[in-house]
């Protein structure tokens, strides 16, 4: 039987850090206001049975919906710059291989990211690790000339991975 916590301060959501493990994405991780974790399905194979339309079994398979950020652009873009670089770096290599060449193995740009969560005290007292992540996308910008207060610009920036550990 599972024992109740005896630390009855609930989870904030901004009190977290975000770590990228590739030097050339520190701005990425410094401006990064929010990130999204994926939700995790199970999915179960369906097997038929006499009349009746289908049993469910127990799943064997686990599918992560893609990790989402939303990353405050700074004035020089740079952050913005550098997510675009990843996916163009990503299409880039691909663009070599013809198809009648049996694939090479491509340099990895893959990096791990971690959800450091932290404390009312400030101390981290989680590490979510995603592993393997690849960009699948970064989202528009949106600029206007309105009246009012300015606000930050921001984009969203979407990334696959391979599963996640939590310590």
């Amino acid at each position: 039987m599972a024992k109740l916590t005896s630390n009855i301060n609930f989870l904030q959501s901004n009190q977290f850090k975000i770590i990228i493990d590739r030097k050339q994405y520190a701005n990425i991780e410094f401006f990064a206001q929010s990130i999204s974790h994926p939700g995790v399905v199970f999915t179960s194979p369906a097997m038929a049975y006499k009349r009746i339309a289908s049993i469910g079994l127990p799943g064997d398979t686990l599918t992560l919906d893609e990790l989402q950020m939303e990353i405050i652009v700074d004035e020089e873009m740079k952050s913005y710059t550098e997510m675009y670089n990843w996916i163009k770096l990503l299409t880039e290599d691909r663009s070599n291989l013809s198809s009648d060449v049996v694939p090479i193995p491509l340099v990895s740009h893959e990096a791990d990211i971690r959800l450091m969560i932290l404390n009312s005290s400030n101390q981290v007292v989680k590490t979510i690790q995603y592993i393997d992540c690849v960009p699948t996308g970064i989202g528009n910008i949106a600029f206007a000339s309105t009246s009012g207060e300015p606000s930050m610009v921001t984009f969203n920036a979407s990334f696959r991975t391979e599963y996640f550990n939590i310590t």
